[in-house]
């Protein structure tokens, strides 16, 4: 299964748990979108959340807007992206 039918299939509200550069991160599905949250010890500038801009094969992009309306984006690779539960891509 790709990460982007699963994201889809799941309902409102459901987790996606990941680790990434022994950093753990979830994603979760909401009504207004998709959205990329870092537990403590991510190491790239994610602070408290970014939106889940696309989903491809290859990455999942994330992004955010600071303060000053400045976009940020990072790509995380799905081939180095470790899914923690029963969900392997």
């Amino acid at each position: 299964m790709k990460l982007k039918t699963a994201l889809d299939q799941q309902p409102e509200g459901t987790k996606i748990y990941f680790k990434y550069d022994n950093a753990e991160y979830s994603i979760k599905k909401l009504d207004s979108g998709i959205t990329l949250v870092g537990k403590e010890g991510s190491n790239i500038f994610l602070i408290d959340c970014m939106n889940v801009d696309k989903c491809t094969d290859k990455y999942l992009t994330v992004y955010s807007y600071n303060m000053m309306n400045q976009k940020s984006v990072f790509k995380f690779p799905i081939d180095e992206m470790e899914f923690l539960g029963d969900l392997t891509f």
